[in-house]
């Protein structure tokens, strides 16, 4: 194989890896609040009860973008459980 016949397929591959863990699941861990950007000073967008499911959509840092309840937002990383 040559790399005409290679790069296409590892594009490919790594399109399907990423579409997997965009739909990656996970609970919260603790009773927690989403905010509106991922920083501790940030709005609060809502609060989560301990076992919340999730919806993982990016990381950024120790943050975790998520979708819960139909709303966007960050969680601290430690605070959500795969």
């Amino acid at each position: 194989m040559n790399l005409r016949t290679i790069l296409p397929l590892l594009l490919a591959c790594l399109a399907l890896a990423g579409e997997a863990f965009a739909q990656e699941q996970a609970f919260t861990n603790r009773a927690t609040e989403l905010k509106d950007n991922p920083a501790p000073e940030a709005k609060t967008v809502a609060s989560l009860a301990a076992e919340s499911p999730l919806k993982v959509l990016a990381r950024q840092g120790a943050w975790t973008q998520v979708e819960a309840g139909g709303q966007r937002g960050w969680l601290r990383a430690f605070h959500v459980r795969f």
